[in-house]
């Protein structure tokens, strides 16, 4: 799924599901690998692998996937 401001249940059918989201930070592309909790009005809830819960703005979602095999940190500086 690509997205960037998502509208309706877009994000739903990936609530309870390990994904990893790339997300649009300025110049840097980060993906996040995580358990999606929840789909709230502006945020995405999200409980990465490593960490506390985190409210990501669905504005910077860039794509979202299924988790699958690797589990290395995934930075990219453009």
């Amino acid at each position: 799924m690509r997205g960037g401001n998502a509208m309706g249940g877009t994000f739903k059918p990936w609530i309870g599901r390990p994904v990893v989201m790339q997300l649009g930070l300025g110049r840097i592309k980060l993906s996040v690998r995580g358990t999606f909790l929840e789909d709230r009005d502006e945020t995405l809830l999200v409980r990465p692998e490593a960490g506390s819960d985190v409210e990501i703005p669905k504005t910077k979602v860039l794509a979202i996937e299924e988790a699958r095999g690797s589990t290395k940190p995934m930075i990219t500086f453009l």
